[in-house]
């Protein structure tokens, strides 16, 4: 029955409940404790369990004297105090300054701030760590391309240039057609590249080279290695989009995009170019919308030297010779 009454959520029944056990003829100090136990894990009692224990031991230092009682503040009117200044308050009681009373005094305070310490700690790592994953959700949506352009397919031509002697010249170069579609009216395009140089843009409309799209002025950003174009024109909703560029970068043993590897063959070093695009390096090889929702068709070109070869996961449509 008791019980039940501590889980009220009506402060005037928690209050008369607190003050039945209290000023009962037969007052028994466990049922106190059992009181404050049940209550301090009442949302709706927490304040007054709190006022109860400060204004309690403050007049009554016998409280402080019960090894019973003492334990309560630590496990759970503790839970209750959840700010700093209310740990002063309890330390500000005066009992006097002397004599074992003066000593359980500040055995429980020192239990108070410890366990307070630990308590609100865990629940600060707890916030931390939400707080954390939700600002790397904002930032991870800020780190997305932008949903107005969807890409159907990709045209693109890669060399790499491995022949030197001097690994650290080596490069690659290409071109790339991305054809895409515009969802909603753009006049800005977005998609990834990072440490790329790219040039030769061309922007036009409806597979037409003579549907161009002029362009005012194109920009990096580094830190989401993204490459925007600002357009002259608005492209409308649903039109077909082609970019058309060139591109180069530096072939590097860094195991991600298209980078160097090599191996020993009688004792000599022998250099290739390699890839690895997962989960977001394909931008490293070539521009590209490089986001695994944005999955297209690839149409790829590798031109090398004869004596090279050239190995896929996919079947080879055709081979040519050139001079």
């Amino acid at each position: 029955m008791r019980f039940a009454i501590s889980c009220s959520k009506k402060p005037w029944v928690l209050q008369s409940y607190l003050n039945d056990i209290t000023h009962s003829d037969n007052f028994d100090i466990r049922l106190l404790v059992t009181a404050v136990v049940h209550l301090a894990r009442n949302p709706c009692s927490t304040t007054l369990v709190k006022r109860f224990f400060a204004d309690k031991c403050a007049t009554n230092t016998s409280f402080f004297i019960s090894s019973n009682y003492s334990s309560v503040p630590c496990k759970n009117v503790i839970k209750a105090v959840n700010t700093a200044t209310e740990i002063q308050h309890f330390d500000n009681i005066n009992i006097g300054d002397a004599g074992s009373i003066f000593e359980r005094k500040q055995m429980i305070i020192h239990q108070i701030k410890d366990s307070w310490s630990k308590y609100n700690l865990e629940k600060g790592v707890e916030g931390i760590k939400e707080l954390s994953y939700k600002k790397k959700k904002t930032l991870s949506a800020k780190m997305r391309l932008p949903k107005d352009l969807i890409p159907l397919s990709y045209d693109i031509k890669v060399q790499p240039e491995i022949y030197g002697g001097d690994p650290t010249k080596f490069y690659f170069h290409g071109t790339v057609q991305m054809h895409i579609i515009s969802l909603k009216p753009v006049r800005t395009i977005t998609f990834h590249a990072d440490n790329l140089e790219i040039s030769n843009l061309t922007v036009y409309t409806n597979n037409e080279i003579s549907s161009r799209v002029p362009i005012l002025s194109t920009s990096i950003d580094k830190e989401k290695q993204m490459f925007n174009i600002l357009l002259g024109t608005e492209i409308a909703a649903n039109t077909s989009v082609t970019v058309k560029l060139n591109f180069r970068g530096d072939l590097k043993k860094q195991l991600s995009g298209l980078y160097l590897s090599s191996y020993y063959k009688r004792g000599k070093e022998v250099y290739l170019a390699t890839t690895q695009f997962e989960p977001t390096s394909a931008r490293k090889a070539f521009p590209c919308f490089d986001e695994p929702q944005m999955k297209a068709k690839f149409n790829v070109k590798i031109v090398r030297k004869k004596h090279y070869k050239s190995i896929s996961n996919t079947n080879v449509k055709s081979k040519v010779e050139l001079e």
